[in-house]
C-alpha cells in the first residue's frame, strides 16, 4: 500500500521510504504537514516488501529488491524530485537512486550510515525477539503493547510496532512476514554504498545523522570528513535526538527535510 499525501495538482513528488518493522503511515503526520508548509508537494509513503499492507513479493528479501520495488512504484506515480530513506528505508534509497535514478532526483537519508555496519541499540536481534515473542493472536493491542514495554522497548518504539498490527477473526497479530524482513536486515547490514557515493553521484544526496544514535562509527564520520568540498555527498547533525528522529524532533527533522522543498 502507498499512502498519498497533498494535493493532487501538485508537481513536485516526494517518496519517504520508512524503516525495517515500520509503516508508510509511520510518516503520514510528518508528510502532511510538509505538504501544507510547501503546497506544490505531494508525499507518496509506500509499505515496504515484508511490512503490513505490502503486497507479496517474491524472494531475494534485499535491498536491491526494495530498489526495484520503488522503480514499479515510480513507473505508476511518476518521477519524484526526492527520495527519502529513514535507517533501512536509506539504503534502499541510495540503491534506487544508484540503480535507477536520475540527476533530477534528490536523496536525502535519516540517520542510516552507507557502509557495512553491525546490528546495535534497539535494531535488529532486540526487537526482532520482542517482535516474535508477543503473544498474537491477541484480543486487544494492549496485551501486545504491554509485552514489547516488557520486554525492555520503549515507548517510542512500542508505538512505531503498534502501527503494523492488524486485526483479523482470531484477534489481533503482525502484519510483518519475519523470514522475509530478517533476510532483508541481513543484507542491510551487508550493503556498502560508498562506492557509488565516491564516483560522485549525479543528484545531490544528504544524510543526516541524530546526535544520539549509536549507528555511526568513526570510520564512516571520518569517510564524510574527508570528502571533496564540492562533492554532491553531505553530513548534517540533528542535535539532541536519537534514531528515530521524526519521533524524537519531528520539528527539526521537517526543517532539514525542507531544505530540498524549495
Amino acid at each position: 500500500m502507498t499512502l498519498l499525501v497533498g494535493d493532487e495538482q501538485a508537481d513536485r513528488l516526494a517518496i519517504v521510504l520508512h524503516g525495517i518493522l515500520g509503516s508508510g503511515r509511520n510518516w503520514r503526520g510528518i508528510a502532511k504537514t510538509l505538504a501544507e508548509r510547501h503546497p506544490r508537494w505531494r508525499f507518496a509513503l509506500p509499505d515496504l516488501r515484508n511490512h503490513a499492507g505490502a503486497a507479496p513479493r517474491p524472494p531475494p528479501h534485499t535491498v536491491a529488491a526494495c530498489a526495484s520495488d520503488l522503480a514499479a512504484l515510480v513507473e505508476q506515480i511518476g518521477i519524484p524530485s526526492l527520495v527519502v530513506g529513514h535507517s533501512f528505508g536509506g539504503k534502499v534509497a541510495l540503491k534506487w537512486a544508484e540503480n535507477h535514478g536520475t540527476a533530477k532526483t534528490r536523496v536525502q537519508v535519516l540517520d542510516c550510515p552507507p557502509g557495512q555496519t553491525t546490528p546495535t541499540g534497539a535494531d535488529a536481534e532486540q526487537v526482532l525477539d520482542a517482535v516474535r515473542d508477543a503473544p498474537t493472536p491477541a484480543p486487544d493491542r494492549a496485551v501486545i503493547r504491554a509485552v514489547l514495554r516488557a520486554r525492555g522497548l520503549s515507548e517510542p518504539v512500542v508505538a512505531w510496532l503498534a502501527t503494523s498490527l492488524v486485526s483479523g477473526p482470531a484477534g489481533w497479530q503482525w502484519g510483518y512476514h519475519l523470514p522475509g524482513i530478517e533476510e532483508m536486515l541481513a543484507d542491510f547490514f551487508q550493503i556498502d554504498c560508498w562506492e557509488w557515493l565516491h564516483r560522485p553521484p549525479a543528484s545531490r544526496v544528504r544524510f543526516l545523522r541524530a546526535s544520539r544514535s549509536d549507528r555511526w562509527s568513526a570510520e564512516e564520520l571520518s569517510r564524510f570528513a574527508a570528502l571533496p568540498s564540492d562533492s554532491p555527498v553531505s553530513l548534517d547533525l540533528l542535535d539532541g535526538a536519537g534514531h528515530w528522529v521524526h519521533v524524537d524532533d519531528p520539528e527539526g527533522t521537517m526543517r532539514w527535510m525542507s531544505e530540498d522543498l524549495t
